[in-house]
């Protein structure tokens, strides 16, 4: 409840059908991986990709999913973004940095 997933869908035309059909989830870098999170090596019999359709099964009463974005795209890197570092996230590495040094000189001062 509350989860939230990024997946990416990869699939590309070769012998007139749009198979296999790879899953990735929660990708954490926009370099595409080696293993799919999952594979349906399956014939799709799909030969054009002209529509997007959502579709879901076994849902309970209380039960919602929300699409946020869609992206399409030629290359995994067109579609995963890259992950920047928060603001904060620069000012407390830097801090540590900062630390690391200041202890390096002073133990060299004592020698």
């Amino acid at each position: 409840m509350g989860e939230t997933y990024f997946l990416v869908f990869k699939t590309q035309c070769t012998t007139g059908n749009y198979s296999p059909v790879e899953l990735f989830l929660n990708p954490t870098s926009n370099v595409e991986q080696v293993t799919a999170d999952a594979t349906s090596t399956s014939n799709s019999g799909l030969s054009a990709l002209s529509h997007f359709m959502a579709r879901s099964a076994f849902q309970e009463v209380d039960d919602t999913f929300l699409i946020d974005e869609l992206r399409i795209g030629t290359t995994f890197e067109s579609v995963v973004p890259v992950v920047v570092p928060e603001g904060h996230s620069l000012v407390f590495g830097s801090i540590g940095l900062f630390c690391c040094l200041s202890l390096a000189v002073i133990r060299r001062k004592r020698i």
